[in-house]
């Protein structure tokens, strides 16, 4: 993870079921993590669920560098620590959860 992320406390939030399948959502393009909020809701009883703020969205600092953002999800998967994580991405956040199994297959499972 990029270094001048690391002390912002909103980057990775979680809420649910602990014991749950890990469910890591990626926000769109102009959107942040609170897109989720009621899927969250949702689902929070089922699945230990993750979210974050893209660069260059709601509480993060950096600046959107879509060749990036696939060792970003990377390094959140290896965070969560889980052997199984479901990545549920949408429209833009396709370079995050397309790029991170392209580039790291043995992360993910199709």
């Amino acid at each position: 993870m990029r270094t001048s992320d690391t002390a912002q406390p909103t980057r990775l939030r979680r809420s649910g079921n602990e014991q749950g399948q890990a469910l890591l959502l990626i926000h769109g393009w102009a959107q942040d993590q609170r897109i989720f909020d009621e899927l969250r809701m949702a689902l929070n009883a089922e699945f230990d669920i993750y979210s974050y703020d893209r660069p260059g969205y709601g509480a993060s600092s950096l600046a959107p560098n879509l060749a990036q953002e696939h060792l970003d999800a990377a390094q959140l998967v290896a965070e969560i620590g889980r052997e199984k994580v479901i990545i549920l991405g949408l429209v833009k956040a396709h370079a995050s959860r397309h790029d991170l199994p392209a580039r790291r297959p043995r992360m993910c499972k199709s």
